[in-house]
């Protein structure tokens, strides 16, 4: 009886792969972008796109926002305490309320503030409340 069952079974799904038509996949070409130029870096770590449009490009040596037309680079400053806290970006995560946080291999958290175009670098003893 078991064997009947595995030969019924084997029928149909030989049945199934002969006339199922063919499923196309999608053919995909890539091309190097001329925005490649104008990353801090070529070595990217992580790349999002924000609520606002805007496409985040993280890499080991500085953040990158593209528009679709521009790139701005945000890059790391100890004597400006508003940049960002390292080069070396590794994550971003975008709250409910459209705020946008990137982590730091050395150095943690910052908050992005959009009016100014810098940052806020979190320290473990802040009070996060805006």
């Amino acid at each position: 009886m078991k064997r009947f069952f595995a030969f019924i079974a084997a029928g149909f799904l030989a049945t199934l792969t002969v006339s199922a038509p063919a499923i196309a996949s999608p053919s995909y070409v890539f091309s190097e972008s001329e925005l490649t130029e104008d990353l801090s870096q070529v070595t990217v770590t992580d790349i999002y796109q924000d609520s606002s449009g805007f496409i985040w490009i993280l890499t080991q040596e500085g953040l990158n926002r593209y528009d679709g037309v521009n790139n701005l680079v945000f890059r790391s400053d100890f004597g400006d305490p508003s940049s960002l806290s390292s080069d070396n970006v590794r994550g971003v995560v975008e709250d409910s309320s459209g705020g946008l946080w990137f982590g730091t291999m050395q150095h943690g958290l910052n908050s992005y503030n959009p009016s100014n175009q810098n940052f806020r670098v979190l320290k473990a003893s802040d009070d996060l409340d805006r």
